[in-house]
C-alpha cells in the first residue's frame, strides 16, 4: 500500500510540474504576442502619419523594448509593402 501512495504521490507532483511549466510557457508566448501587436500598431501609426521609414523602424524597436522583449533569440524585422500607399480610402 506505501508503494502505489508514492508512486500516486509522484505521479501527482510530476503533473503539476508539468501544468505549471505548460502554463508559464504559454505565459511568456502571451506577453510576445502582445508585445507585437503593440509594436506593429505603433509601428502603423507613425507610418500613416509620416511615410517615413525609418521612424517607423526606431517606433517598433521602441515598442518592442518598452514591452521588456530583449531576448537575443528575437528579430524584430519590419517590412514595407509599397511605400506609395499611405491612407485607406473611406467611403460617405
Amino acid at each position: 500500500m506505501m508503494m502505489l501512495l508514492a508512486g500516486n504521490i509522484v505521479a501527482l507532483v510530476a503533473s503539476g510540474a508539468v501544468a505549471l511549466d505548460l502554463s508559464a510557457r504559454m505565459n511568456s508566448a502571451q506577453h510576445l504576442q502582445n508585445a507585437a501587436d503593440a509594436a506593429s500598431l505603433a509601428g502603423v501609426v507613425v507610418w500613416v502619419d509620416t511615410a517615413d521609414e525609418t521612424a517607423t523602424r526606431a517606433k517598433v524597436a521602441e515598442m518592442t523594448e518598452q514591452n521588456g522583449v530583449d531576448r537575443p533569440d528575437i528579430v524584430v524585422d519590419v517590412t514595407f509593402v509599397d511605400s506609395t500607399t499611405r491612407r485607406l480610402s473611406q467611403s460617405t
